[in-house]
Parts: C-alpha cells; sequence; structure tokens
C-alpha cells in the first residue's frame, strides 16, 4: 500500500529534486524517428518561460496558497456542486495538500511519449503546470480543472503568456476548462495525464469508462491503475515530484473495448476543441 503524500517545505528539497530525471523503471522507449519536425521544442527554454508564467514560482507546489491565491473550502465546495459524492470533496481537499509533479519530471515524460503537434491532457489539472509545460514544449495542451480559485491561477498564467506568443515557440493551443472531467471528451488526447493517488475508485472508473474508446495507442500517466480490457499497463515510470524524488506513476496504453460506447451520454465537450467563454480561458 502507498503511504499518504505529506507536505513538507518547498525550497532547498524542491530545488534539488528538480535536479532528477524522471526515469523509467520499465522503460518503453517511443520512437519519434530522425525527422525535426517531430521533436519537442527545446526543454530548458520551455521550463526557463514557465517559470516566468508563475513568477518564478514553478517549483513550488504550495506557493498559490502562501500568497493567499488557494482556496480549498471553495474547490470543496463546488465539487459538492457538481453532486459529488463526501468521498470525492474529501479527495478533492486532499489533491490541494499533497503537492505536485515537478516541471522537469513531466518534460522527460513528453520527450519520452509525444511528439510535437500532439494533444495532452490534465484531468485535475491543478494550477495549470503540466498543461503550459507541453504547450511550450510545442504541443496542443488542455486542462480540466473543477476549483475555480485553480482555474483562475492557470488562467492567469496563460494571460502572462499572451504577450509572448510572437518571440516564445509554443504549441498550437492551450485552455483550461472549469468543470467536471466526467463531462469533458478527452478521446483525442494523445497522452492524458491523472495523478489520480487520493481519488476514490467511483472516480477513477469514471474516468476509465471515458478513456475505453480512446484511439488504440494513446497514453495514459496515472498514479493508481485503469482496470479493464481497454487498458495495458506498459509499466512504472519514476521522477521527482515535491514529496519525494522518484515518485512512481503507471503508463497505460489504450488498446481499445470493441463492446465500449465512445463516452458516457453526458459527456459534452471535445476538450482539444473548446474556445474561450465563462468557464475556459485559451490561447
Amino acid at each position: 500500500m502507498k503511504a499518504p503524500r505529506a507536505l513538507f517545505a518547498v525550497g532547498a528539497c524542491a530545488a534539488a529534486a528538480m535536479q532528477a530525471n524522471a526515469m523509467l523503471v520499465e522503460p518503453e522507449h517511443h520512437d519519434q524517428g530522425s525527422d525535426a519536425k517531430t521533436e519537442l521544442l527545446d526543454q530548458n527554454k520551455a521550463l526557463s518561460t514557465l517559470d516566468e508564467l508563475y513568477e518564478h514560482h514553478s517549483l513550488e507546489s504550495h506557493w498559490f496558497r502562501a500568497s493567499g491565491h488557494d482556496d480549498r473550502d471553495l474547490a470543496m465546495k463546488e465539487a459538492e456542486k457538481a453532486g459529488s459524492s463526501a468521498q470525492v470533496k474529501a479527495n478533492t481537499d486532499v489533491a490541494g495538500i499533497y503537492g505536485e509533479i515537478l516541471p522537469n519530471t513531466v518534460a522527460n515524460f513528453l520527450k519520452q511519449y509525444t511528439t510535437k503537434g500532439q494533444k495532452y491532457y490534465d484531468l485535475g489539472a491543478g494550477h495549470g503546470k503540466t498543461v503550459a509545460l507541453a504547450y511550450l514544449l510545442g504541443l496542443d495542451a488542455t486542462g480540466v480543472e473543477i476549483g475555480s480559485q485553480r482555474w483562475e491561477n492557470s488562467c492567469a498564467a496563460l494571460k502572462r503568456m499572451e504577450p509572448k506568443k510572437d518571440t516564445v515557440e509554443h504549441g498550437a493551443g492551450m485552455r483550461f476548462i472549469h468543470g467536471s472531467f466526467l463531462e469533458t471528451d478527452f478521446s483525442d488526447a494523445d497522452l492524458m495525464f491523472v495523478d489520480n493517488l487520493e481519488f476514490p475508485d467511483e472516480l477513477t472508473a469514471g474516468i476509465a469508462k471515458n478513456a475505453e474508446k480512446m484511439r488504440p495507442g494513446t497514453k495514459i500517466i496515472s498514479a493508481k491503475e485503469f482496470q479493464g480490457p481497454a487498458f495495458k499497463k506498459i509499466g512504472d515510470i519514476a521522477g521527482a515530484s515535491s514529496w519525494e524524488k522518484d515518485s512512481k506513476w503507471v503508463l497505460h496504453e489504450v488498446v481499445g473495448d470493441p463492446k465500449a460506447s465512445l463516452v458516457q451520454k453526458d459527456v459534452k465537450t471535445l476538450g482539444s476543441q473548446s474556445k474561450a467563454g465563462p468557464d475556459v480561458c485559451a490561447i
């Protein structure tokens, strides 16, 4: 059984953790070929720009709370309004505590499992760092977050990107959706990230149900394994997070389930095609 992810002080530990490269416990190499057009954009430049978008706090998972910009109580109320169970609400609270995957780890995962121009999703995107980094590395990136303040923090980072669009390389688009990822169609993803360690089984099962008809070959990285015939576990992968040097995730490949419906009938929006509006900020 995995131990709970505990909050600890960010500073020297986080800075040291950034230097640790994401490593593969069971390697699965992504062949990008020799065509430079498929390679992701410069990682060092992307990480530097990400730090600027987050006002030089990209390594600090709890910076927004420390500066008064985060509100876990509000996030839980919004989960309740969305019809979430008591267990889901409790885990919404926990998700604001245990930290986040570090940018260097995300960059290494993206380099290993994606190519430029592909579509990336983060379900439960928090403050949006993985999505912003994916965009800066050349991907079309979408984040979904139910917490208003966390979503607004993501949109603030997106807004800081706007004046840089003509001088910084980036992907086709970046957007943050304010809502439930159970109501978002992510079936066009090439890589989906879900840090679902603290999600109840019912929530992970709901995500898996909607993921059953993603394109075969699509990769999913999650903290807890997805169950069902539509998913093949490739192996375990590891990298630095704000709480541990070698945090573990599960790498899956979608193989498809011919008996599954494409998505649940209440799914409404294809995330990557969402336009800017009251519940979507986009660039």
